[in-house]
């Protein structure tokens, strides 16, 4: 359940407390310490200890790898599912739907844009790749459809 709060530090979500405390408990199920992931991540050790922490937002793209590292869905590590599926279903392109499940909804991107509160040639580039989806309006996207954040972001 991620419920909005507005703090000085911009928008957060109540489903990032449980997210950090999801990642840290799969790291040490598997008897890992933050500079293991950080290197599965390709980033530094301080770059994982904020997300682990809460700090930092987790980029969407390093959101997927932890889900495939530990064999699990996105859903499930931010809190959105509570069944730690054994591997997500596979089949899909590996790309983000954002095209595919507007038009399955009959929207135009100016019509999402305006649902996401950025303007439409921002969202363009989102749906073309060309700017990284931030979590939170991947969060809202995954709402608007009614759809998981695995099938979002084509994998499954």
């Amino acid at each position: 359940v991620y419920k909005r709060q507005v703090s000085g530090y911009g928008i957060l979500y109540a489903g990032v407390i449980f997210m950090k405390n999801r990642l840290r408990g799969l790291r040490k199920g598997k008897d890992l310490n933050q500079t293991q992931i950080a290197a599965v991540l390709r980033i530094s050790q301080r770059g994982y200890s904020k997300y682990e922490t809460g700090e930092n937002d987790i980029p969407t793209q390093v959101l997927l790898r932890l889900a495939d590292f530990y064999g699990v869905s996105v859903d499930y590590l931010l809190g959105r599912d509570e069944t730690p599926a054994a591997q997500p279903p596979r089949g899909g392109s590996g790309r983000l739907q954002l095209a595919a499940l507007r038009r399955e909804h009959g929207m135009t991107q100016a019509q999402v844009a305006a649902m996401l509160g950025c303007s439409a040639s921002l969202y363009a580039r989102y749906e073309r790749g060309e700017r990284p989806l931030p979590l939170p309006l991947a969060v809202k996207l995954a709402d608007l459809y009614g759809v998981t954040l695995d099938r979002l972001a084509g994998r499954g």
